[in-house]
């Protein structure tokens, strides 16, 4: 009985099994409009079967739905990350890089089509678009090239680091670039700037010239033809050019018919050779053989015989160079004969598609060439040759990328008039507008649709900012490098491989890495729910790809939570030894500065990015900026450890050359993963344009050149290194993000696009309240800002922000049932123009995200053809966004100044605006009401940022504070002191204070005082030690450049020369509060009034400057080696002829 029911099962199972072999067979071979047809049909059938449904049964259907899709999901509890939060718990003994939801799983998937072998996270069309692009397979190469690819011996070993140069001897046209860019050091891909170009000469030499490229093969001795490469191209092996010169001759049709036209009786004196652009394939050929070799690849042309623009026509004997089209089919063998041996044919236009089920070409459809060339450099089953090459597997790959590129933007520049119709009819995001409008006229415009544009990273950035004004701030800056030792790469190499050889593999890998990365943060939450993230992957300068992301958070991380998922420490070798490795390998920076001047990010002497950085015993959050995370010092809760550089050099780092990261990320990845916590950042903005600024771009000064011509400037200006032309021809996305930002485009009635697109309303999503059958989904809208010039459409959109629920544009020119003419009637009707309120809001939509410069623009056009009734109340709102480049500049060039915004940066700014002013109409500020720039003011350098930078507001409270608690005898020093620094009466006080005495609290409040006002107070002490009581303080010699053998010198003076910014420092300052001024020796006092004499001009003690002496003489005096009191006396302040010159004030009373 039992055996029974289980042969029923049995036979049941194998009837099932074989229903869905037959059902997925019969569905392969569906046409697409069979298929549409069964899914409608499918679709009615389930909505009418639900439309019948009860209560119970609907209840009984979701839950077998519930309990199915649990059954499904039921491993990921098995998951180290399927609880939301793991990053706030991170385990030391949790191996999270071998969890299923981080492993890639190998080139374990192959393509049944054009077997493929890809990742099991890659998509499906990726290799030949599910049959669609069908190409014959490059062949391996005959001996003796074979053998040398295989990198076994020592000459192939040779072969294999020269594969560019070996290249290079044979190559039938010359590689042209605008730039190579070398790198210092190793540089291990390769990377041009700017265009892309092939070029060829005539077939032979002109009298009494030497050979060069297509021309050597023409020499007709093998001996004076390999001679004259290693001529040419020094270090080859002579019998690796000789063996590959007869692989060449005997096999590459291309060279055998340039030998035949050569050798041929020309026609006429007056002919060229004719290489056509397309394979012209006879009636009944089949479409896979478009590039095998034919037997005569030429055709002689004759002067006024019809030929295609393409075509490459070739004089015998010539000066000119000609340029090879990049659609020409031969395009690729000229270049690389080494890998197309045979002369095989590249990408050209007529390569049709296949039926993916018949196999038959579709004329109507073909191949594209990044199509063509994603399809030529995947990793097949059988090996293929073209991932042999390395350097110049390198090249190819930038070459063709160029290609694909050029194809893009050959297009482009030919539908100019569509472009512009379709995309700038009310100049788009127009705060950004052009601003030489003489060229207007011949535009060529860069649509944002081209990944990579100025105009796609410009909407990207601000669709970062929809994100930023719907979502506040984000709250984590994620940078992630790629790891080129990862084993996902090493374990896909092909034998004598490294990862630096593989830049298509890397590509791929660091693709797959990132969705795993915005996985775990988006999908397996693991800083909590996140409402939206954005990430942007681009280059550094030595070819490796690192991604860029910003995530927002349902729930905001509180100061007092960093520490949980940031660290900037070393951790511990012996409680975590793997995430010590890791974080030694990959999380520190440099070492730069003296252990390495020429380290990339080293600028003017020091570390741009601020290392080495402080010990901070615990984390500080910044009101703005990116916190000052803990960094303990070794011995006191820190660790260190010892690095190798370059030539086997041990540094020992600490915690200040750690990179921020979190414990989670860098544990899982096994890579260099910035983390920074971005929520305290006030000028968020910029953190944006950051993440979407893309690639390095070079910057060129075009001379007599349109440079509204987009195209061109983008072409000359970009990068392209092998590992993103390898991501590109994959055409692997280069920006995510969620969710979807829908552009809105301002137009005038009936000034909009036509669509034949059917409109259906949403299906999913909440409903909403007041609306039935209205579905809210996540998508966020933004509307295209309008040029306040275009005066109509500037006001309807001010209506459509006004104005609720409008149906029509008549709607909108509505008000109390009048409709008006012109929406600006509107606008006054509604009250929306009685004064400045509506240009106010237009700067604050700006500012969100907008830069400072781009602001200023729109304020000067403003201020130019607007009629402002109040510009200066906008000034005064504004000034903040307006001038905060100049004030994010000075904080990178201060990193270890606390610089706020002061005068000396509104001045700059307001220079700048009135500059952009003038330029519109020759007017200046004060015609307009505003305060004149003082231009003589305005200096930006660090050391006076330094004396400049305190917070007014914060002095005043301080003051307000502190000045009620001095008491009689302080406030009589205060106030003599005070008096004469304000004043400019100048001198030296000598404050007579014993310890205990409010020495400290006085000279505190007294450079408040000063600095309140905006004026420079500089604060200086005899001893490091002492500096740290004072707010702002140095010491004497560090400040004043003070000699070191003052006791030797007769006249000392400081090293300070005029002009210099710390001559401009003191041409500014009112007090120097000398504090411990007993240590100080007399040389160094008479320096100083030397040296201010000098500087100031003036002959008054210490140029006029109020000099406060401030210390004890019961206590130490200066140290004289090994000299005796009398000595010490001698070199006492007290000793000095200035001495004379000093104004006593005591403290004798002692705080408690």
């Amino acid at each position: 009985m039992r055996s029974a029911k289980l042969l029923s099962v049995l036979v049941s199972l194998r009837r099932l099994a074989s229903d869905r072999e037959q059902k997925a067979s019969a569905r392969s071979l569906e046409s697409e409009q069979v298929r549409a047809h069964r899914v409608g049909s499918d679709r009615e059938q389930t909505a009418t079967a639900r439309l019948r449904e009860c209560k119970q049964d609907q209840a009984n259907r979701l839950e077998r739905d519930r309990a199915r899709h649990a059954a499904v999901r039921l491993p990921s509890v098995t998951s180290n990350f399927h609880l939301p939060g793991t990053a706030f718990r991170y385990n030391s003994n949790t191996v999270y890089a071998a969890d299923r939801v981080i492993q890639l799983g190998g080139l374990t998937i192959q393509c049944t089509f054009c077997g493929a072998k890809k990742f099991p996270g890659e998509t499906p069309g990726m290799c030949c678009s599910a049959g669609k692009v069908k190409l014959p397979a490059l062949l391996l190469p005959t001996e003796p090239l074979h053998g040398l690819l295989k990198g076994d011996t020592l000459k192939s070993r040779q072969f294999l680091n020269k594969t560019r140069k070996y290249n290079s001897a044979f190559q039938m046209t010359s590689f042209g670039v605008d730039k190579e860019v070398v790198e210092p050091g190793f540089m291990p891909t390769f990377k041009v700037q700017g265009q892309v170009y092939h070029l060829i000469g005539s077939l032979l030499p002109q009298t009494a010239e030497e050979p060069k490229f297509l021309q050597i093969y023409f020499m007709g001795d093998k001996e004076r033809e390999c001679d004259k490469r290693c001529e040419n191209f020094q270090d080859l092996d002579k019998t690796i050019v000789l063996s590959l010169q007869e692989i060449l001759h005997a096999n590459n049709h291309l060279v055998q018919s340039f030998k035949t036209a050569v050798e041929q009786e020309p026609p006429t004196r007056d002919y060229r050779v004719v290489i056509r652009a397309d394979h012209h394939r006879p009636a009944g050929e089949h479409a896979r053989h478009f590039n095998e070799p034919s037997v005569n690849e030429l055709a002689i042309f004759l002067v006024g015989d019809p030929h295609d623009n393409r075509d490459i026509l070739l004089r015998l004997k010539d000066n000119s160079l000609q340029r090879v089209s990049q659609t020409h089919r031969s395009y690729d063998a000229l270049q690389y004969p080494l890998i197309f041996w045979q002369g095989q044919d590249g990408y050209q236009f007529n390569i049709p598609q296949v039926d993916p089920h018949t196999g038959q070409p579709q004329a109507s459809k073909k191949v594209s060439a990044s199509d063509f060339y994603g399809y030529m450099i995947m990793t097949r089953v059988t090996v293929n040759p073209i991932l042999l090459y390395r350097d110049l597997f390198h090249q190819f790959l930038v070459d063709m990328y160029a290609k694909v590129e050029g194809e893009g933007l050959l297009f482009i520049r030919n539908n100019q008039q569509q472009l512009r119709a379709e995309s700038y009819v009310h100049l788009r995001d127009a705060v950004a507008t052009y601003s030489n409008l003489r060229n207007v006229g011949q535009l060529v415009i860069l649509p944002s649709t081209f990944t990579g544009g100025h105009h796609y990273m410009h909407e990207r950035t601000q669709d970062a900012m929809t994100y930023v004004r719907t979502f506040d701030k984000p709250d984590l800056f994620i940078t992630f490098t790629c790891n080129p030792q990862w084993e996902d790469i090493k374990c896909e190499l092909l034998p004598g491989q490294k990862p630096q050889h593989r830049h298509d593999l890397i590509a791929r890998v660091f693709h797959q890495k990132v969705i795993k990365l915005a996985s775990i943060l988006t999908k397996h939450v693991v800083f909590g729910p996140t409402r939206c993230h954005m990430y942007m992957i681009e280059w550094q300068k030595r070819g490796l790809p690192h991604s860029h992301l910003l995530l927002w958070l349902k729930d905001k991380i509180w100061p007092n939570q960093i520490d949980s998922i940031i660290s900037a420490e070393l951790p511990d070798r012996t409680a975590d030894p793997g995430l010590f490795e890791i974080v030694k390998a990959q999380m520190v920076h440099g070492p730069c500065g003296p252990l390495n001047p020429r380290s990339p990010c080293m600028a003017d002497g020091k570390c741009s990015k601020g290392y080495p950085k402080q010990f901070v015993a615990d984390t500080q959050s910044g009101d703005d900026g990116y916190p000052s995370y803990r960094r303990r010092k070794p011995g006191e809760g820190g660790f260190d450890a010892v690095i190798t550089m370059e030539k086997n050099r041990q540094v020992k780092v600490d915690n200040r050359w750690i990179v921020p990261y979190c414990p989670l990320l860098s544990k899982t990845f096994n890579a260099h993963i910035n983390v920074e916590f971005c929520s305290s950042v006030k000028s968020i903005k910029y953190v944006c344009k950051y993440v979407n600024k893309g690639s390095d771009m070079a910057v060129l000064g075009l001379q007599n050149s349109n440079q509204n011509d987009e195209v061109t400037c983008y072409q000359m200006a970009r990068y392209i290194s092998s590992n993103e032309a390898a991501l590109r021809l994959f055409k692997f996305s280069l920006h995510e993000r969620y969710p979807t930002v829908v552009h809105l485009a301002v137009h005038l009635e009936n000034g909009q696009r036509l669509s034949s697109k059917v409109w259906n309303r949403r299906k999913f999503g909440q409903s909403v309240e007041g609306e039935p059958g209205i579905k809210r989904g996540t998508d966020l809208g933004r509307v295209y800002t309008v040029h306040p010039n275009n005066f109509e459409c500037y006001y309807l959109r001010l209506l459509l922000h006004h104005v609720q629920g409008p149906t029509s544009f008549q709607d909108l020119k509505s008000v109390d049932g009048h409709v008006c003419e012109t929406y600006r009637q509107a606008c006054n009707l509604r009250g929306l123009l009685e004064n400045d309120s509506h240009w106010d809001d237009t700067l604050s939509e700006a500012a969100m995200s907008a830069s400072a410069s781009q602001l200023r623009n729109l304020f000067a056009i403003m201020l130019q053809a607007c009629d402002l009734s109040d510009p200066n109340h906008l000034w005064e709102t504004h000034k903040n966004h307006l001038s905060e480049d100049v004030l994010h500049r000075v904080r990178r060039q201060n990193p270890d100044v606390n610089v706020q915004l002061s005068g000396d940066v509104l001045h700059e700014a307001l220079s700048l605006l009135e500059d952009k002013v003038i330029s519109l109409d020759g007017k200046e500020l004060k015609e307009y009401s505003l305060p004149a720039p003082c231009r003589r003011r305005h200096n930006l350098a660090q050391e006076v940022m330094r004396e400049t930078c305190y917070d007014p507001e914060a002095l005043s409270n301080h003051i307000a504070e502190n000045e009620p608690k001095l008491h009689p005898e302080q406030r009589h020093a205060y106030n003599c002191i005070l008096n004469s620094a304000m004043g400019s009466e100048g001198g030296i006080f000598f404050l007579d204070a014993p310890g205990g005495t409010g020495k400290t609290f006085v000279t505190n409040l007294l450079l408040a005082k000063v600095r309140q006002n905006e004026a420079i107070a500089l604060a200086v002490t005899s001893s490091g030690i002492a500096s740290t009581l004072l707010t702002g303080g140095r010491t004497a010699h560090s400040t004043f450049k003070l000699p070191l053998n003052l006791a030797k010198t007769d006249s000392p003076v400081c090293n300070i020369s005029k002009g210099t910014p710390m001559a401009q420092v003191l041409q500014q300052t009112q007090l120097i509060v000398w504090y411990e001024c007993t240590m100080l020796h007399r040389g160094a006092l008479e320096a100083v009034n030397r040296t201010l004499k000098d500087i100031r001009s003036d002959t008054r003690i210490m140029g006029g400057i109020t000099v406060v002496l401030a210390g004890d003489f019961r206590q130490t005096l200066p140290v004289i080696p090994k000299g005796t009191k009398a000595d010490e006396l001698k070199a006492s302040v007290k000793a000095s002829p200035l001495w004379r010159h000093v104004r006593k004030l005591h403290l004798t009373t002692v705080q408690f």
